[in-house]
């Protein structure tokens, strides 16, 4: 029987995927279209993230979900947990979605979830049945509970992300009736199909590192985490910890020269993103910034850096020299003053990601200095060409001074 009052259509300019996409200035996919066109985000989830950002909050002039500065200003809340954390779409250069993170409240990390939505929705709904002593993003000691999938099969977030996902997923998830014969198995399918991959291999590191026998396989560590650099070596800041665990393995069996070059990889990349905590990375953080950095100055008392350009050699030494009374406001100096010589060269992409780093590499101090560091950050992303970009960061400064007020 068909509807006798069947809901109008809207012209393109009414839909809520062309008024976020003009607000953003940024281009939507065909599935995050129909997340808000088909009003996807009215449904609650049974999962974890469970509760939707309706698209008129995203609308405001300051939406409320975003956190700014503790959040990096190409970030886009999607999806909350009712506690703080949320699934955010991050901009990339080219004003597309790149990548959904899993955004943490308690300290701004975050952890690559997938290219997609549906990604980021099926791997919340897996991760506790995937391979792994499933602690909780950040937080080492707290496991994560581990819902029954029949009852997920039931959530309408997991019906929708499994409309957009290769059918073998959901047979997959089907099939995971016994989580210790099957864990293995979803975790091969979901890689197969390239869904959450960097998620997933994170869970299977762990799982390496951290097995109920005790004893850390280092080369299974090591395997997966190349096989993560190899395919995503462009977004080194989100994957620092990949470089940190191929570190570890190259230096446990007696490759000093290779895990001095892989520490050096992974001092480039963010704090916010080593995943230190739950990789349990112990080292003095008031001698050191950062984990890389703290085993870089004790392999270097036996060994030369003979690889490292003058910029990884600044970095060190600011991470690590007990000089540095204000260890954080030394690194923004440096990132910021990088950005300007970048901008005076007319390289306004580097000069907007060196800026960047100046906010979200060891985090900027004080929190008023993020009101001039988003000012610019907007300015060089539209110099760059990167309206997407420009657009984010000018609505986090908004938040920023909604939330703070104006100098």
């Amino acid at each position: 029987m068909s509807d006798s009052n069947p809901r109008p259509s809207l012209s393109s300019l009414e839909r809520w995927s062309s008024r976020l996409a003009d607000r953003y200035q940024i281009r939507l996919t065909d599935c995050l279209i129909d997340w808000f066109d088909s009003e996807q985000f009215l449904n609650r989830g049974l999962g974890e993230f469970s509760a939707p950002i309706h698209p008129a909050e995203l609308l405001a002039d300051a939406p409320e979900p975003i956190w700014p500065a503790l959040m990096s200003c190409d970030m886009i809340p999607m999806i909350g947990n009712d506690a703080g954390d949320y699934l955010c779409a991050r901009v990339g250069s080219n004003s597309t979605i790149t990548e959904f993170v899993h955004w943490y409240h308690g300290g701004g990390d975050w952890i690559p979830w997938g290219k997609r939505l549906p990604e980021a929705i099926i791997f919340d709904a897996v991760n506790t049945h995937l391979p792994g002593p499933h602690h909780r993003h950040a937080v080492p000691a707290e496991e994560r509970c581990s819902p029954d999938l029949n009852d997920r099969k039931k959530d309408p977030l997991v019906q929708w992300a499994l409309s957009r996902l290769p059918i073998e997923i959901k047979i997959a998830i089907e099939q995971n009736k016994d989580q210790n014969k099957t864990a293995d198995v979803l975790a091969e399918k979901l890689l197969e199909h390239d869904i959450a991959t960097a998620a997933v291999r994170f869970e299977l590191v762990e799982h390496a590192l951290f097995p109920e026998s005790g004893q850390p396989d280092f080369a299974k560590a090591e395997s997966i985490v190349l096989r993560t650099i190899g395919g995503r070596c462009s977004e080194l800041e989100s994957l620092s910890w990949t470089w940190n665990v191929a570190a570890i393995a190259a230096h446990n069996r007696g490759d000093f020269g290779l895990a001095i070059d892989r520490f050096g990889q992974a001092l480039l990349g963010s704090n916010f993103s080593d995943q230190s905590v739950r990789l349990r990375h112990d080292w003095q953080q008031t001698e050191n910034a950062k984990y890389a950095s703290s085993q870089l100055i004790e392999l270097s008392t036996d060994h030369s850096l003979p690889h490292f350009d003058d910029h990884q050699r600044s970095l060190l030494r600011l991470y690590s020299s007990p000089a540095i009374d204000d260890r954080g406001q030394a690194v923004t100096d440096y990132w910021t003053n990088r950005s300007s010589a970048m901008e005076e060269q007319g390289d306004f992409a580097a000069a907007h990601d060196c800026l960047v780093r100046a906010g979200w590499d060891l985090g900027a101090a004080p929190m008023r200095a993020y009101e001039g560091l988003l000012q610019n950050i907007a300015r060089l992303a539209a110099a760059a060409g990167q309206s997407g970009r420009a657009a984010v960061a000018a609505t986090h400064l908004a938040c920023f001074n909604d939330r703070y007020g104006r100098s």
